[in-house]
């Protein structure tokens, strides 16, 4: 290979590794953003039934006291 086509080669290769490195990173964010999803939903249910303290409770009060 000429240095020309050894420099595209590694420009590529490098591309190509931060291109899977940002796909890594969505993936990442795309699963935590679902876990908290689904941790608010099963938040919410629970606070339906439960007079305990509950995340969404306490994100209502604080909001009722910012506002009121």
């Amino acid at each position: 290979m000429s240095p020309v086509n050894t420099q595209i080669a590694l420009a590529l290769a490098l591309a190509l590794a931060l291109a899977l490195a940002l796909a890594l990173a969505l993936a990442l964010a795309l699963a935590l953003a679902l876990a908290l999803a689904l941790a608010l939903a099963i938040d919410v249910v629970y606070a339906q039934h439960s007079s305990h303290f509950t995340v969404i409770g306490l994100i209502i009060k604080f909001v009722e006291r910012k506002f009121n």
